[in-house]
């Protein structure tokens, strides 16, 4: 399955992400939006703990456009470096996990705990293997990347039902995030993130 991961990466997405490479300036590395993605989950986290759902949807758009294009400009500009390895998925797992937390909390708490749970469980899986020299390498797999996108989807559904008060839309994301979870076990059976 890794190598079908690779294949989606180098086929499809980062081709699709190198149409924005021109308005992305030189000087801007994929470690700088990582970092942009962990310096902004605390202003996430302030405005939707102040119940601020546009502000929140506009900073948790721009925050996630950060994780979108880190590594497709990572590889495509071959600037992968060991520090973006790690600062990568904890920068995603920090955003995702401070966004659904913070929202669930209020709607559907054992959903929050799960979801958050089983990404805490894979960076610290990861922080072990890396502390006890494994050469085991995780890497983003098929089932994280569909994961991730669920989980995103499921929070702009989560987004979209608070600010258009349509309890609909939110019975629908916390059915996407359940699925999510479902992509996450496959993921940490498969080795990845």
């Amino acid at each position: 399955m890794k190598v079908k991961a690779k294949s989606f990466f180098e086929d499809v997405f980062d081709p699709f992400c190198k149409l924005f490479f021109p308005i992305i300036p030189k000087w801007l590395t994929p470690n700088m939006l990582s970092t942009t993605r962990l310096i902004g989950v605390p202003f996430l986290v302030y405005v939707l703990w102040d119940e601020q759902y546009v502000l929140g949807l506009i900073l948790f758009i721009i925050l996630a456009l950060t994780d979108m294009f880190d590594g497709a400009l990572a590889r495509g500009r071959n600037q992968i470096t060991e520090l973006g390895k790690v600062l990568d998925p904890v920068a995603d797992k920090l955003l995702i996990g401070s966004a659904i937390l913070i929202i669930l909390l209020k709607i559907n708490l054992p959903l929050a705990v799960l979801v958050v749970g089983l990404d805490a469980i894979i960076i610290l899986l990861g922080l072990i293997m890396k502390a006890s020299g494994s050469k085991l390498d995780i890497k983003a797999n098929v089932w994280g990347k569909i994961k991730l996108n669920l989980q995103v989807g499921g929070i702009a559904l989560v987004f979209l039902g608070l600010l258009l008060s349509l309890p609909i839309l939110i019975v629908v994301a916390q059915w996407v995030l359940w699925l999510a979870v479902v992509f996450a076990i496959l993921s940490i059976i498969s080795g990845g993130l």
